[in-house]
């Protein structure tokens, strides 16, 4: 009896010590995101170019323009924004990091939308991107008006150009789910994808420059 009782010790112990390590984890990617969404980031780029590289070397008779192009800017870049952005906000107001289920409903729209993605299942992975903008102005709203009362944590008047983006995108993305479900007409896509992936993007990315990061 007496090995078996050390093993279950040894064991007991050996699992604490799993779940310690995996709880600094969890706690390390709440309070800096980048460091699981930058490197995300970068294997969703290569991802989002691989088209052009199978079609090179004779690996595949065609490539979509649309699921590259869809992919790099709703997956690949936005990565890199939400994990500055993650990161950045928490600490320039004074507010509390990133929660557990504000980085895995992130992470989980990330991976939905490259799933859906690469079938081609546009308007699912699309519907997935007006919930990630949704979750994005509600990590910013619930933050930035908690703000420490100092003129260190008082946020640059550039920040508007987020919510200014995620109007525009979600805009974009709304019309492009319409149009693609033949509500709208379908020539509207040439207005509506730019919009989409270039509306959020470009206006978001604009502030940071600035700043230097």
């Amino acid at each position: 009896q007496r090995p078996i009782l050390t093993t279950s010790i040894l064991l007991v112990l050996q699992r604490s010590i799993e779940i310690s390590m995996l709880q600094k984890i969890i706690d390390t990617i709440c309070r800096e995101p980048y460091r699981l969404f930058f490197p995300i980031g970068i294997w969703m780029g290569l991802v989002g170019v691989s088209p052009w590289f199978l079609y090179a070397f004779g690996f595949s008779a065609a490539y979509s323009g649309f699921f590259h192009s869809s992919l790099q800017m709703m997956v690949y870049m936005n990565c890199f924004v939400v994990g500055f952005l993650m990161t950045f906000i928490p600490r320039f107001t004074g507010t509390s990091y990133a929660t557990k289920n504000e980085v895995f409903g992130f992470l989980f729209l990330f991976v939905g939308m490259a799933v859906f993605l690469r079938p081609e299942q546009w308007v699912v992975a699309e519907v997935m991107y007006c919930f990630w903008f949704l979750l994005l102005l509600r990590f910013l709203l619930v933050r930035i008006p908690k703000r420490r009362e100092s003129p260190q944590a008082r946020p640059p008047i550039e920040l508007i150009w987020i919510p200014t983006g995620i109007l525009l995108g979600m805009t974009g993305t709304l019309l492009m789910i319409l149009s693609q479900m033949r509500v709208l007409p379908v020539n509207l896509i040439k207005a509506a994808k730019p919009m989409m992936e270039q509306g959020f993007i470009l206006r978001c990315w604009e502030w940071p420059q600035r700043y230097g990061y």
